[in-house]
C-alpha cells in the first residue's frame, strides 16, 4: 500500500482550508473555529460545546473560545436544557444566520472550484468514500484523537 494518497489527502485539505478560512476572516471576521461551531449548529441546533468538540475533533480550548466570541458578536445564544441544568445547549440567533447566509457562499464557491476537477462520476465516488471514511471514523479515531 502507499502513503502517498495520505499526503495527497492532506495537500488537499491545506489547500482547501486554508484559503477559505483566511478569506473568512479577512472579509467577514469570522475565525475556523467560529466558523465550525455555527456550521454544526445550522445543521444541528441545541449542540453544546462538547458535542461540536466531539463531532469536529477541533480542540476544546478553541471551540471554548469561539463560542465566548459568537456569544459576544450576538451570533449564537445559550440555552437552558431542563433535564440537565449544567447543560448549555447553543442555537443561532437570527444575526447568526444572516452571516451565516454570506459566509457559506465562500465556502461552496472554494469546494466548488475544488470539485470542478472531478467528472460526475468520479465525484459521485468521491463522495461515497468521503462518507464512508466519514461513518468509519469510530473506528479509526480514538477518544483522544477526537
Amino acid at each position: 500500500r502507499h502513503h502517498r494518497p495520505t499526503l495527497f489527502f492532506g495537500l488537499v485539505a491545506n489547500f482547501f482550508t486554508g484559503p477559505v478560512y483566511r478569506q473568512l476572516g479577512d472579509r467577514f471576521g469570522i475565525t475556523r473555529p467560529e466558523f465550525v461551531i455555527l456550521y454544526c449548529l445550522k445543521h444541528s441546533p441545541g449542540l453544546v460545546a462538547q458535542d461540536v468538540c466531539r463531532v469536529t475533533g477541533q480542540p476544546k480550548n478553541s471551540l471554548s473560545r469561539a463560542v465566548s466570541d459568537l456569544l459576544a458578536k450576538g451570533y449564537i445564544q445559550r440555552g437552558t436544557d431542563p433535564d440537565d441544568k449544567r447543560a448549555k445547549p447553543l442555537s443561532l440567533t437570527e444575526t447568526g444566520w444572516a452571516v451565516l447566509g454570506r459566509v457559506s457562499p465562500v465556502v461552496k464557491a472554494r469546494q466548488d472550484a475544488m470539485r470542478n476537477a472531478l467528472t460526475e462520476d468520479e465525484l459521485a465516488q468521491f463522495d461515497r468514500m468521503i462518507r464512508k471514511l466519514v461513518f468509519a471514523m469510530p473506528e479509526w479515531v480514538t477518544p483522544e484523537q477526537g
